[in-house]
């Protein structure tokens, strides 16, 4: 196997790869199994020739390598003579078709062996981590647990991305639905099917492994906790997919929804205009196939009352548009016949609809201009604390040195969101949620604070949630926040 051409290559840290040209070598293998120390070897996109080198100096059942080679596999824990074979899957890179990394890992006191044939960004970052850290592998299930934890967690962007569709997803349809929010909508609900097929299994595989039914080679109830955070994610992220879910059906009801109303609408344009021009078009076709004498010797608006629209329909016309039942009675009365009524029905659409649309108009006329004011974004900022002169201090004493105008709303404390309060005692590892209208300012508390963070506050809604009120109440109005009367949850 040729090793990277990187000075820091660690020797218990090897990585080979088709589309680098970093082949597997049977020498090397032996080697690092003749040192004795662990390592960690990583093979991408293996090939049949990988998979025999495999055979004959691991040792691995046939069994094992024959799933490794076949792909598309469940999540699963096989328990075989000095080791175990496990299949787990994350993430992959953006440009993958299924969004999903299928890794095969063989782990025992001595080596852990991860394959999968598309990209894994995490054990990329993982594996230049080690590089980078300078030092062997000196813990074998901390490593794993790397490994498996990196892959879960690489579903979190991804599913945040999803939700930030939903919602422009959302405002689309009731601006204008259309074909490509349609088609949108399916893609997303078949890539969050494909996410649940593999979540739903692997939850389960890491629940056997957290209540004792499964276990590592080596594992102690230290590393039973780490995997437990393991589980603990992928709880989360099988109902932020369940939400997300819930959350497409809806989108599909309003996009169903707003096609029907914007058809009934069309469907109501059409009966007016072919109401309007029915008539019309009876009388000058009667009169134009049947008068032909008086179709040539008419003319003027007298005849085309008269012979045209007809004292009948021109009674009718007239009552129609004043919507006065009252005068098409008289009319029915004095000709002693019920043709008013076809103009009448023509007409009264537009004696009722000529008010409303002249009252309509005057408003737009005469309405006040107010000016509005200035459109200004509220920013937010996920911050991890680092500077180590805030730990251990109250919460509003950082909140006395931060920028004016920049406030902290939440607090994300071991994976759970939490409501602050002035007695708040910070800690290292809390991430603060920020917010402020000036950007600037934002990141001035970023660089006082610590770094900046990915991102899972916002979206994370298992321990905390939000809803958007506007205040309409004129009780409301001209009261501070801190004043309204809002439950001790809140």
């Amino acid at each position: 196997m040729n090793p990277e051409p990187d000075p820091a290559v660690l020797a218990n840290v090897v990585h080979c790869s088709r589309n680098r040209r970093l082949h597997l070598e049977r020498a090397h293998v032996a080697e690092l199994l003749a040192q004795g120390d662990f390592f960690w070897l990583d093979v991408h996109d293996p090939d049949t020739s990988d998979l025999e080198i495999l055979r004959q100096e691991f040792g691995f059942h046939p069994l094992s390598l024959e799933d490794s080679w076949r792909f598309d596999q469940r999540p699963k824990i096989d328990d075989y003579d000095g080791y175990v074979f496990l299949v787990v899957f994350g993430a992959s890179s953006d440009g993958d078709s299924d969004g999903l990394v299928e890794v095969h890992c063989f782990y025992s006191h001595g080596f852990l062996v991860t394959m999968h044939r598309d990209d894994a960004p995490s054990i990329e970052a993982l594996r230049s981590r080690y590089l980078k850290r300078g030092a062997s592998v000196d813990d074998p299930a901390r490593l794993l647990h790397a490994v498996v934890d990196g892959l879960v967690d690489g579903f979190f962007p991804r599913l945040e991305t999803i939700d930030d569709r939903i919602d422009s997803l959302e405002d689309a349809i009731f601006r204008d639905a259309g074909e490509a929010e349609l088609q949108e909508i399916f893609a997303m609900k078949r890539a969050l099917v494909e996410m649940r097929k593999v979540i739903a299994p692997q939850r389960d595989l890491f629940a056997s492994i957290v209540v004792g039914v499964e276990a590592f080679p080596g594992m102690t109830d230290d590393d039973q906790r780490y995997f437990r955070d393991v589980y603990d994610h992928l709880i989360r992220i099988g109902d932020m997919i369940d939400t997300y879910r819930d959350l497409l059906t809806g989108a599909m009801d309003v996009y169903l929804s707003t096609v029907s109303n914007r058809l009934n609408g069309v469907m109501k344009q059409l009966a007016i205009i072919a109401t309007v021009f029915m008539p019309l078009t009876f009388l000058t076709g009667f009169f134009g196939q049947n008068l032909g004498w008086m179709v040539a010797h008419t003319g003027g608006i007298g005849h085309f009352l008269l012979f045209g629209i007809g004292l009948e329909d021109a009674l009718g016309l007239f009552a129609g548009a004043g919507t006065s039942t009252a005068a098409l009675q008289a009319a029915i009365a004095a000709l002693h016949g019920d043709g008013p009524a076809v103009a009448y029905s023509v007409a009264y659409p537009v004696g009722v609809a000529g008010p409303i649309l002249g009252l309509y108009a005057l408003n737009i006329l005469l309405k006040p201009k107010i000016a509005l004011l200035d459109d200004r974004t509220l920013e937010l900022a996920e911050i991890a604390l680092r500077d180590s002169a805030f730990v251990g201090k109250r919460l509003s004493e950082l909140s006395a040195a931060l920028p004016a105008g920049v406030a902290i709303v939440a607090i994300r404390r071991e994976h759970h969101n939490q409501l602050l309060s002035d007695r708040l005692v910070l800690q290292a590892k809390d991430v603060l949620l920020a917010t402020a209208t000036d950007a600037q300012a934002l990141k001035k508390t970023v660089s006082l604070v610590g770094e900046l963070q990915p991102g899972r506050m916002t979206h994370d809604r298992g321990d905390l949630d939000y809803v958007r009120v506007f205040a309409s109440s004129q009780k409301v109005v001209g009261i501070a926040l801190g004043d309204l009367p809002f439950p001790a949850e809140v």
